[in-house]
């Protein structure tokens, strides 16, 4: 599902318009699925209460109240609300500002500079007069140069390796401390960043890949649950069915007849 300018999935409740920049409230029901989708323009989104579990690519992320969201322009990803509904602030931005000021790769951040210019733009939006276009701009820039120096210092080139491995063989028993000597740091640092760059620890980020292999094979194949299982590295089917259950909230049996 593509969607236009200005297009998101949830309820509208307020938006404003600056040049080259849509900037909206949107609202989302508690426990709602959003299909996988891609939007025309790039954007960021301030969560303003509740919290979901997003998948873009290969890649999850949790985003809770007051995360800061980017998605660049047509990238893949699909949400799970959690049991409260979710208030996002969403800032879309035309190919020209995306090309301007360097917003190239998703990225998410829960505190710090570009927390701050996130709620700035959102006090700006609610207090909109004739400078807001000024302002919302020099934000835009401010937190585009905020951004490029804070991925290039927080996230060292190791990361994507890690990354790289654990999308590579999911299926697999892996260690922290294996992982760590392939990327030739220590465990404890390792550990901790990881779950300071993805939000989640190497065996959460290890599981919901497994998950999302199994969640795919039950859509385009007609595989039993228990040969699912083990092809996606689970140790038997009731674990299977338990972080299913837990990710998606039906069991895969129940997801598969409502995929049929």
């Amino acid at each position: 599902m593509k969607l236009g300018s200005g297009q998101f999935l949830g309820d509208i409740l307020k938006c404003h318009e600056a040049p080259g920049v849509r900037m909206l409230v949107t609202r989302y029901s508690p426990g709602c699925v959003l299909p996988m989708h891609s939007h025309r323009y790039a954007y960021f989104c301030l969560i303003r209460s509740g919290n979901y579990e997003e998948i873009y690519g290969s890649r999850i992320r949790l985003c809770t109240q007051g995360v800061v969201a980017f998605h660049p322009a047509a990238e893949d990803h699909r949400q799970r609300m959690g049991s409260k509904a979710v208030v996002s602030f969403n800032v879309e931005m035309d190919a020209c500002w995306t090309q301007r000021t360097m917003f190239r790769e998703p990225w998410s951040a829960s505190e710090g500079p570009l927390v701050w210019l996130a709620n700035s733009l959102y006090r700006e939006f609610l207090t909109a007069d004739d400078l807001t276009p000024l302002a919302v701009e020099a934000l835009l820039l401010e937190m585009a140069v905020v951004g490029k120096r804070s991925a290039q210092e927080l996230n060292p080139r190791w990361i994507s390796r890690a990354r790289d491995i654990l999308n590579e063989r999911f299926r697999e028993r892996l260690t922290v401390t294996e992982l760590a000597n392939e990327c030739r740091v220590h465990p404890a640092h390792f550990a901790r960043a990881f779950r300071r760059c993805f939000r989640c620890s190497p065996g959460e980020y290890l599981r919901r890949l497994r998950v999302e292999a199994a969640r795919h094979l039950l859509e385009t194949s007609s595989d039993p649950g228990a040969t699912i299982a083990a092809s996606c590295g689970f140790a038997d089917q009731s674990h299977f069915i338990k972080l299913f259950l837990r990710q998606f909230g039906v069991t895969p049996s129940a997801y598969r007849r409502l995929m049929n």
